[in-house]
């Protein structure tokens, strides 16, 4: 699963030798640092369910942590509950990043382009491409 926040990117999947657990990677080494962040205390999942964060250099994920799935749902909860915004990509724009910026445009810009491709109907408005975005 994918999961995008104003903290950042992870990737959650199943850990391949244990299936108690989940490993959640990411593309830098804060983004999982604040998704570990996001699970709160360990009273709400238990002492020993974050394990470190470690680097995986040649790994498709530079930086990788395995949790316990109660763990990681506390992470996505943490997250869901620290919406303050009424518009993610507006959000993510004033966080003054312009690499993750252009990253999550991108990833916005492919899945609108799905949306066109399967209902090509307009929905609302003019809607921006990632090919209108680069331009300004």
């Amino acid at each position: 699963m994918w999961v995008f926040s104003k903290t950042g990117f992870v990737s959650i999947v199943a850990h391949r030798d244990n299936r108690d657990a989940l490993m959640v990677r990411g593309r830098t080494r804060e983004d999982v640092e604040n998704f570990v962040d996001a699970t709160g205390p360990p009273r709400f999942h238990g002492p020993a369910s974050v394990g470190e964060v470690y680097e995986t250099p040649d790994g498709d994920y530079r930086w990788r942590v395995v949790m316990s799935r109660g763990a990681a749902t506390a992470g996505v909860a943490g997250l869901c509950m620290a919406i303050d915004y009424d518009n993610f990509k507006d959000a993510c724009h004033e966080l003054n990043e312009p690499d993750r910026d252009i990253a999550l445009m991108r990833v916005w810009s492919t899945m609108n382009n799905l949306q066109r491709n399967r209902h090509p109907e307009p929905v609302y408005g003019t809607q921006t491409t990632l090919f209108d975005f680069e331009q300004e």
